[in-house]
């Protein structure tokens, strides 16, 4: 048992040492060991006697008293002024380690008491802020008056180009409520733009040169501002309004096509711009104003679906939709719109229009009473409206072709209706409009005639072409006095009054009887001469 004891304690120590050697004879504890050894030599051996110190730079030191330093300094700082260049930090131009936006007014202050520079750069600093300041109140005349003192001291750098702008942009704002300031804003841009030419803030500039141009009816010029704009600033954030801005005005001058291509431009170079939507609108709109009825019902419909809210939000748009289908004969369609018209822009002038148009689309589809409640319902809600006697006058006319259709009302006034003649003199003399005056005229006289009251049907035909010579419809207005002309000689023939007969015959046969072809009106009057013994016989 003894001897197997120390078998056991001799095989475990022999595993004991076999671990201790293999243990000691790995990478980490050599690396470690060595590092520890390379430890203890550098910090009790000496640098290698071998080692050679690097060379220093030889500096040569000259003493001077505190006196002499001062005055050399002093003699420096005259001799170097441009050095210090403190007109450099006011125009905005700053340093090469402080750029201009980052130097704070109180220390520049400070820097300049330092350094023995006159407070008058501080003081144009000072008017330029007080000029922002009053800008930025919205205090614009006297925003251009401390501005433009400013740019007359300081006229160069940063804060003069800054300050030219806020000049123009101040006059640009009060244009816009005195028209008599449009040429001080052009001209504010024009001094800005020359002498800043390639400052950012010309972009903008040139789009509101136009807009002043435009508003003083200078077509050419305007489309030339915003043509440059296009041309230096094709991918500027104003191009594409500048595009419309022209296409408005090429409308406004009746060249459609050239519009057409103006506005196709935004939706081809521009397509995400946010303007696309009022380009297609545009190009709607400028169809309609073409009269092309058919292609601008087309593309209010599709720009409408693409952008329903758009149309809701305009309701010159609106009622411009509505009429393309009113007059395309899609009444339903065209009163819908109106309807929303209506009932989103209760008090706007478009409103009035709206419902005459609803009343129109009535009329047309048969619902007359419909129609005349409508237009009654228009004077009542729009008594001041500028169409009021053309109101008038649509109901005068339905009360010639449908009579009794309505009777009298203590809400609404149908006497415009019920009283169609009086309304016609009514027109005639308060003299509203010349066109509603001819118009008044000509159906007074109509209905003069339809009542066999041939010589005042002739009179108000008579007196119609002595004041408008020129009127577009003096053929039709001949045309119905030659008409009241044959039943006057007829009437006189069967009445045998020939005399009459013959002197009306006289004094209007030229030129309204002078080429009879009626069978019936020629046999009458060579009756009435025979009559009368005025003939010869062969």
């Amino acid at each position: 048992m003894l001897r197997y004891i120390k078998m056991k304690i001799k095989k475990s120590v022999s595993i004991i040492l076999f671990l201790i050697i293999i243990l000691l004879s790995s990478p980490y504890v050599e690396t470690a060991s060595r590092l520890n050894e390379k430890g203890k030599e550098s910090v009790s051996k000496p640098p290698a006697a071998t080692s050679k110190p690097l060379p220093l730079p030889e500096v040569k030191i000259e003493k001077k008293s505190v006196r002499q330093a001062h005055d050399a300094d002093k003699n420096k700082s005259q001799a170097e002024p441009s050095k210090l260049v403190p007109e450099r930090f006011y125009q905005g131009e700053g340093t090469a380690s402080q750029p201009a936006s980052a130097v704070n007014p109180h220390t520049l202050t400070a820097w300049h008491s330092q350094q023995g520079v006159g407070v008058k750069v501080f003081e144009g600093r000072e008017i330029y802020e007080e000029g922002l300041k009053l800008y930025q109140g919205e205090k614009h005349e006297e925003a251009i008056a401390k501005l433009t003192e400013f740019v007359e001291i300081y006229p160069g750098g940063k804060y003069g180009e800054n300050a030219l702008y806020l000049i123009a942009d101040a006059n640009y704002i009060i244009s816009k409520k005195d028209e008599t300031m449009y040429q001080s804003a052009l001209d504010a841009y024009k001094t800005a733009a020359s002498k800043f030419p390639k400052s950012h803030k010309r972009e903008m500039a040139l789009l509101r040169m136009g807009k002043l141009y435009e508003k003083r009816k200078l077509y050419i010029e305007a489309k030339a501002s915003y043509q440059t704009l296009v041309n230096e600033y094709p991918k500027g954030k104003y191009a594409a309004q500048a595009l419309i801005y022209k296409a408005e005005i090429l409308i406004e001058e009746k060249k459609f096509k050239e519009a057409h291509k103006q506005l196709e431009r935004v939706l081809v170079l521009y397509p995400f711009s946010t303007v696309v939507r009022d380009a297609t609108f545009k190009i709607a709109d400028s169809y309609f104003l073409e009269k092309d009825y058919i292609r601008a019902e087309e593309l209010y419909r599709e720009a409408s679906q693409k952008w329903p809210t758009f149309p809701k939000a305009n309701p010159l748009v609106m009622f411009n939709i509505g009429e393309t289908y009113f007059i395309n004969e899609k009444y339903k369609d065209a009163r819908n719109i109106f309807f929303d018209l209506i009932n989103l822009f209760p008090q706007n002038e478009s409103a009035a229009h709206a419902m005459i148009r609803i009343g129109d689309a009535y009329y047309k589809e048969g619902r007359h009473t419909d129609a005349v409640l409508v237009y009654a319902e228009v004077i009542s809600r729009f008594p001041e409206s500028e169409d009021i006697y053309s109101i008038r006058m649509k109901m005068a006319d339905a009360g010639i072709e449908q009579p009794n259709l309505v009777g009298a009302s203590a809400i609404f006034d149908y006497t415009s209706y019920i009283e169609p003649m009086n309304t016609y003199q009514d027109v005639i003399v308060k003299n509203p409009s010349a066109p509603l005056v001819q118009e008044a005229m000509f159906k007074k006289g109509g209905v003069l005639s339809a009542e066999n009251r041939y010589v005042e049907a002739i009179m108000t035909f008579k007196h119609l072409l002595t004041l408008y010579p020129d009127y577009k419809m003096a053929e039709e207005v001949k045309s119905a006095m030659r008409a009241a002309f044959f039943k006057i000689i007829d009437t006189y023939h069967s009445q045998k009054g020939f005399y009459t007969l013959l002197l009306t015959y006289y004094k209007n046969f030229d030129p309204f009887l002078k080429d009879i072809k009626d069978p019936k009106i020629l046999f009458e009057i060579g009756d009435s001469y025979q009559q009368m013994g005025l003939y010869r016989e062969n």
